[in-house]
């Protein structure tokens, strides 16, 4: 009796566990592990009918459960009944001792076997080797010209698609090494960048050698740091000749220099083509105007030449090429001016009189202007005729003349003041 109830127990149960086999437990289990962020991921599971929703659970196993917790695994909540194929693992690995962790797969009706991954983890060794999945940054090089520096490396290949890769750039100099711990300082303008150099020319300011490395990084992980190759040092900048213009003003020789920064000096050689000519020298150390180095003769040829010259190395570099410029000859100046010369003296001869003309009209108007007398002034008959007149009219005037008292005159007089 008891042999047919177990029978039929299994005949029951036994489609259950066949269909429970249909669906494959998660392939691929591995970690990703860098800067103390933990992951677990693993290959999708296919699903076994048309929209039906395959959903992934995960559990943890450190060393206390193993020893004293009889085997026991503990499932880890933001991982549990989840449709996406990876689990940050980081809060639940927490001791720095081997954990075993494991996945499964399940649908509404059914569940996959557990998937264990392949040995255990250790977030202190585990977290140094799976960095290494990200390839350190190959070919590091400098390119160093005219005081400009500029790290460079190959791109590193996305390891997931749609995985931006950026890149941080740190350097080392003689006081790091010596006095600091032997440690590196950031350069912030290529810390999480997406482009493959860095500008460490403000970064390298003294003249030893510098120590620099790169690495790589995705939003999970890191590589590890690559170094370049040797040390660098701005002594072994590359000074290249000055872009030098050379022209000619009149008599006036003149020099025209590229800018090239504060650092630079400028050394002009000059001098005047011939057998026995002497050659001089011009510092400059501003190139952002143009430079007068001499008057010429009239008729001679001037050649020029430069050099820059960095004080912080102690090092020029070589010289452009001559340029050669010749002044114009005085015969073709006197020949080219002449008919200009010609007009002007014809204006003046034409123009002159009337101009002296004109102001010796302007000069009698201010200084001896014509004006008309008022009829007051004008004579209407002839000077002895109105002496004669004058004459009669005052002997006129002196036979009226009266003597009044003292009183009569005090009284015209206060009556003329009252009125």
């Amino acid at each position: 009796m008891a042999i047919c109830f177990l029978l039929m127990i299994c005949f029951i149960w036994m489609p259950f566990f066949a269909s429970a086999a249909l669906l494959t437990p998660p392939q691929n289990i591995t970690i990703l592990s860098t800067n103390m962020k933990h992951f677990l991921i693993w290959s999708p599971v296919a699903e076994i009918a048309p929209g039906e929703v395959v959903k992934y659970s995960v559990e943890f196993q450190g060393e206390y459960e193993r020893d004293y917790a009889n085997d026991s695994w503990i499932p880890i909540a933001e991982c549990t009944d989840v449709s996406v194929t990876q689990c940050d693992i980081t809060e639940d690995i927490s001791a720095i001792v081997p954990y075993n962790l494991r996945v499964r797969a399940s649908t509404g009706t059914q569940a996959s076997l557990w998937a264990t991954l392949n040995g255990f983890f250790n977030r202190v060794t585990r977290s140094l080797h799976k960095a290494a999945l990200l390839t350190p940054p190959q070919n590091i090089t400098i390119l160093s010209t005219n005081m400009k520096h500029f790290l460079i490396w190959s791109p590193v290949a996305e390891i997931a698609p749609g995985e931006v890769v950026k890149y941080s750039v740190e350097f080392q100099g003689e006081y790091e090494r010596d006095y600091a711990n032997d440690s590196w300082i950031p350069i912030a303008e290529c810390t999480d960048v997406s482009v493959t150099q860095c500008d460490i020319t403000e970064d390298i300011s003294a003249t030893v050698p510098y120590n620099l490395r790169v690495r790589a990084s995705t939003g999970t992980q890191a590589s590890l740091w690559a170094t370049l190759n040797g040390f660098f040092n701005r002594v072994t900048t590359s000074l290249i000749p000055p872009m030098l213009t050379v022209t000619t003003d009149g008599y006036h020789l003149l020099a025209e220099l590229e800018h090239l920064g504060p650092a630079f000096e400028f050394w002009i050689f000059y001098w005047k083509k011939g057998p026995e000519s002497t050659v001089y020298r011009k510092v400059v150390r501003e190139s952002t105007t143009t430079v007068h180095l001499e008057t010429m003769e009239p008729g001679a040829e001037y050649c020029v030449k430069a050099q820059t010259y960095v004080e912080a190395i102690n090092r020029s570099s070589n010289f452009s090429e001559v340029q050669c410029v010749k002044s114009e000859d005085a015969k073709v100046i006197l020949l080219t001016f002449a008919p200009l010369f010609l007009v002007i003296f014809f204006v003046a001869v034409l123009v002159l009189p009337f101009v002296a003309w004109k102001t010796c009209r302007i000069c009698q108007y201010s200084f001896c202007p014509d004006e008309v007398l008022p009829n007051t002034l004008k004579l209407t008959a002839s000077p002895a005729k109105i002496l004669k007149e004058r004459g009669e009219e005052m002997e006129k005037c002196d036979e009226s003349v009266q003597v009044l008292p003292s009183e009569d005159i005090l009284l015209h007089f206060w009556i003329h003041e009252t009125l």
